[in-house]
């Protein structure tokens, strides 16, 4: 007389007191379990609690899976990724190429650690129990540390990039984590709790670079076009990795002053500057130059063409004093350049063709007096 819980209406909770199915279907369906065991003798019965067992079992250990683990998403900021992943540093302080995994050597002092990299959700799984730890013992405390190091990099060549504004480099980490507490034969898991992480954050840099175009005699000159290249064969600081980001190059003319300025240069980059457009009457001097930005700082050393650095009276990198000299073409070069070698040339050409016409002449005078 007692088969529905719920006799106030005639919608029953679990089903009509005339149906025989109405309890299997709430207990298999309606509250949600999904799991319905039915037996009429004591093997049934023992085959039902195994398949319970085995459920409460799996479902433990997927928990159990999930506990432990350390999600750190990368952040995003209007729809724009700021801070770039690289990669990760193994047990020998190695940076990972190509974004790798680390595999993780589970329950093994300086072990290895188990981490990956989603990037297509731009997150970091970082699985505490596969990896290995350190230790340090203080009285009856042991004290177990894990620690995971990867490197990323603020992408200041943006558009959307403001110089001195502070940039998150995680969005809220959390470890997901769970306690167990033995006493005797008793064995007490707690429920699963959450960590968050303390979140970094860093600030970058753009950095400008002037200086005057003149000529050989300091007059200004105008008209000059340089252009400003990221050196990617060069810049192994941009990832840390000998791999380069791609930062379009910059172009500026110098003004009726010779004054050449760049702005917004990216800091944490090497550069080329090149002069791309010599004025009529000029030539280049055959210098390259090599812009370093780092900070909030720049520095350029300076080479001859082959790329070996050319250097002042007292051994050390020549100071390029913030300018760039072109010499006139009507001017004779001091040294070097094939200008110096055509004129010389040419000098000992006249000097020569000179001495000829004067030992000709007397030889001729000399011809004229004997026979007369």
């Amino acid at each position: 007389s007692h088969s529905v819980v719920d006799r106030r209406t005639t919608d029953y909770e679990i089903g009509d007191a005339s149906s025989t199915q109405a309890y299997k279907n709430w207990l298999g369906n309606s509250i949600g379990s999904g799991y319905y065991y039915d037996s009429t003798d004591l093997a049934g019965l023992q085959k039902a609690y195994d398949q319970i067992f085995a459920e409460i079992i799996k479902q433990i250990e997927e928990m159990s899976m999930a506990q432990w683990v350390a999600n750190d998403p990368m952040p995003v900021e209007n729809s724009t990724k700021m801070v770039e992943f690289i990669g990760f540093y193994d047990k020998s302080k190695n940076l990972v190429k190509d974004k790798g995994n680390l595999t993780g050597e589970k329950d093994v002092i300086n072990g290895e650690n188990s981490a990956e990299f989603d990037p297509t959700q731009d997150n970091i799984k970082w699985d505490l129990k596969e990896s290995g730890y350190t230790s340090s013992v203080s009285g009856n405390v042991t004290t177990y540390i894990y620690q995971l190091v990867y490197r990323v990099r603020l992408k200041n060549e943006n558009n959307g990039f403001v110089e001195g504004k502070t940039y998150l480099t995680n969005n809220p980490t959390k470890l997901t984590y769970q306690t167990i507490v033995k006493s005797g034969d008793s064995v007490t898991r707690s429920d699963p709790k959450t960590l968050d992480f303390p979140i970094p954050s860093v600030k970058g840099y753009l950095v400008g670079l002037t200086f005057r175009k003149e000529d050989s005699y300091g007059k200004a000159v105008s008209g000059a076009e340089f252009t400003l290249k990221h050196d990617t064969s060069k810049c192994s600081i941009c990832h840390g990795d000998n791999t380069s980001t791609v930062i379009g190059d910059k172009k500026v003319i110098s003004d009726a002053e010779g004054e050449v300025t760049f702005t917004n240069i990216p800091s944490g980059h090497t550069y080329i500057l090149e002069e791309t457009k010599i004025p009529d009457g000029y030539y280049s001097n055959g210098n390259r130059y090599y812009v370093t930005a780092a900070y909030d700082a720049i520095s350029v050393k300076v080479t001859d063409k082959n790329g070996t650095p050319l250097k002042d009276a007292d051994g050390k990198d020549l100071n390029w004093g913030n300018k760039i000299v072109n010499d006139t073409q009507y001017k004779l070069p001091n040294t070097g350049g094939t200008g110096t070698t055509s004129y010389t040339i040419g000098g000992l050409l006249m000097i020569l063709a000179a001495g000829w016409l004067l030992l000709y002449n007397k030889m001729r005078r000399k011809e004229d007096h004997a026979s007369s």
